[in-house]
């Protein structure tokens, strides 16, 4: 699903709350798919899992719990070089 909008967060919002502006911990995969859009990139925690716990947006990865109806637990950020797509996300660290 593409929303066609872009979601703007900022680190440094992050960092001094400790929430985002427009993502809520505890909202589901559904939510966030429904506010970023779908990622090809989406991630297993082991090969034993049976439902995908991490979501990828450019540099940036959702984690959620490794059940069905899991929602969203924590974040982790690549502060890479290297050119990515961003999709609907705009996550700057800097400003």
């Amino acid at each position: 699903m593409e929303t066609g909008l872009i979601v703007k967060e900022n680190m440094r919002y992050f960092l001094k709350y400790g929430k985002f502006e427009h993502l809520t911990y505890g909202c589901s995969k559904e939510e966030l798919t429904n506010l970023l859009g779908d990622t090809t990139n989406i991630r297993y925690k082991s090969p034993t899992d049976r439902f995908p716990a991490i979501y990828v947006y450019g540099r940036v990865q959702f984690h959620f719990k490794k059940y069905r109806k899991a929602t969203f637990r924590g974040v982790s950020f690549n502060p890479n070089d290297e050119p990515v797509d961003k999709m609907n996300l705009d996550f700057n660290a800097y400003s």
